[in-house]
Order: C-alpha cells, then sequence, then structure tokens
C-alpha cells in the first residue's frame, strides 16, 4: 500500500476491508455471462436445427438467445448482489469507503484529506485491534485442546474488536475533505513576496512553512465535534479489550505450561517407561528362576 510511513495501524485495517470483498454483481454475472449462456446457446442451436436449417438456427441463436440471455444474466445477478440485511449492506458501505481512503493513502493524500484528530482516534483504534487480532490468533489461543470457555471466549473477543474497528471506521468516515490551504500555497505566497521585495515577510514566512506542524495543511472537519466524544469511547473500548487480552494471554499461557500431561508426547513417554519396566522386571525374574535352577543341579 505505497510506501507512505502515515497511519500504519490503520492502513492494515484498510487492507483487511478491501479484501473482504462482498458479494459483488460481477462475480454472478460472470458466472452467468460465461458459463450459462453459452450452454443455453448452445442447446437453442440443436433443438432448432431440428426445425429449421443449421444456418438459421445459429443466427437465431447468436442474434436473439445470446442477448436475451446476457440481459437475463445482468438482471439476476443485479438482484443476487444486493445486500440481504443491515449487516451486509455496511458490509458493501465499509467496502467502498476503504477502496477510496486506500486510494488517498496510495496517493499520500490521506494524512492530509483526513481530520488529523479523527486520524489519531483511527490510528489509536487500528493499533488494539491490530493488537488483539494478532494475539488471538498466537499459538496459546488456537491449542484444539483448548477449553471450550477459552475457545468461546477467543471467538468473542475477536468479533468484539472487529465490530468496535468497523463501527469506529463507519463513525468517522465523514471527517474527510480538502484542506483549505497547503504547503504550496505557502510557498507560493513567500516567492511573490520575494519578487516584490519584501524580503523580511517572505523570509519569516519561508521559516514558518519549513518548521511549521504538518497538521495546520490538514483537512478540519466540521462533523468531528458531533462524533468525537462516541469515537473516543470506542477508541478506549478496544484499548481495554485489548489490554485485558493481553492479561488473559499470560493466564492461558500458564496453565499451558502447567499441564504437561496434556501434550500426546507425555503420554507416549510414560507408555514407553511402563514397557521399559516391565522388560527389566521380567529379566530380573528370568534370572532368579536360573539361579534356582543351577542350585538345585
Amino acid at each position: 500500500m505505497g510506501r507512505s510511513k502515515k497511519l500504519p495501524n490503520f492502513r492494515q485495517y484498510l487492507a483487511d476491508q478491501v479484501q473482504r470483498v462482498p458479494r459483488n454483481e460481477e462475480t454472478y454475472f460472470a458466472i452467468g455471462g460465461c458459463i450459462v449462456t453459452p450452454l443455453a446457446v448452445g442447446l437453442s442451436f440443436f433443438l432448432l436445427k431440428t426445425l429449421i436449417t443449421p444456418l438459421v438456427a445459429a443466427l437465431v441463436s447468436g442474434l436473439i438467445v445470446m442477448p436475451v440471455m446476457f440481459a437475463i444474466s445482468a438482471i439476476i445477478s443485479k438482484r443476487l448482489s444486493q445486500p440481504r440485511n443491515p449487516a451486509e449492506a455496511d458490509h458493501v458501505a465499509r467496502h467502498q469507503v476503504a477502496k477510496q481512503w486506500t486510494h488517498l493513502a496510495d496517493k499520500s493524500k490521506l494524512h492530509r484529506e483526513l481530520d488529523p484528530v479523527a486520524g489519531q482516534l483511527l490510528e489509536a483504534g487500528a493499533f488494539y485491534w491490530k493488537r488483539t487480532q494478532d494475539t488471538l490468533k498466537t499459538p496459546a489461543w488456537q491449542r484444539e485442546d483448548l477449553p471450550a470457555h477459552w475457545k468461546s471466549m477467543r471467538d468473542q473477543a475477536m468479533e468484539a474488536s472487529q465490530s468496535a474497528m468497523d463501527d469506529l471506521f463507519m463513525l468517522l468516515k465523514d471527517c474527510t475533505g480538502k484542506p483549505d490551504k497547503s504547503r504550496k500555497d505557502d510557498l507560493t505566497s513567500a516567492f511573490e513576496k520575494f519578487g516584490a521585495l519584501e524580503i523580511l515577510d517572505a523570509a519569516q514566512e519561508l521559516l514558518m512553512v519549513a518548521t511549521g506542524d504538518a497538521s495546520q495543511y490538514a483537512y478540519r472537519s466540521p462533523v468531528l465535534p458531533v462524533v468525537f466524544e462516541p469515537a473516543k469511547m470506542l477508541a478506549e473500548k478496544l484499548r481495554d479489550l485489548s489490554n485485558e487480552i493481553e492479561s488473559m494471554t499470560r493466564e492461558v499461557q500458564a496453565k499451558v505450561a502447567s499441564g504437561p500431561a496434556n501434550f500426546s508426547s507425555v503420554g507416549t513417554i510414560d507408555l514407553l517407561l511402563d514397557e521399559m519396566k516391565s522388560i527389566q522386571q521380567a529379566e530380573r525374574e528370568l534370572g532368579d528362576d536360573q539361579s534356582q535352577t543351577h542350585l538345585k543341579a
């Protein structure tokens, strides 16, 4: 996703959203248009040539049946691709916004066209979202013999983390726009002053451009004050969940480390040790029997 290092965790979330492709019209149209239509055309030609000449059958199949089947495929695919419930509608909306923002990020424009406070909230939320997801995918949480209540907690935590990050993203989706000014505008203004021989003012302006905070050239969203508090709450909930999962992970790892009986290798070794003891015992008994036989002789 480009070379920019701005908002790295949030960009990882965007990449995840882009990869989670919703049901789309093109897929269904490809199935209908590229698979069903040729079969229908071939079948119509096969049936028609028994009633009319092969040439006429080919013309009818190609000029009438094929366009009709393509039109039917387009209508059906459009209907099938429509969201079936609010959750699917939200997924489609997130996917579209994520693609738009990824395009901005690839052009190194996202950090300028996204309100900086909204960007901080999204980056913080994405950091804790990623930490939770990564932690719950570690071997300690993915063990087959993990107790059922831990598995249930793992799945619920992953879902809750994903849901909260999705909500945060959609809550702040309208906090983008074109900045009121750019660094280029200020540089142009400074050079114009040089041209007008306003040397001191031009030098001061260039210094301000060079040392000024980049956020002064970012977009300031009028929507942010309305959504700031709920967005901050979601970011804090993601932090709290991530910290709790980190703490619980240590507990899970401790239980695994203190329960070696759960390892299949332990049982195998125990069986081998028992078998070795049995063989040694049998050899000792055999040796005793032989000694007794020699004494009697």
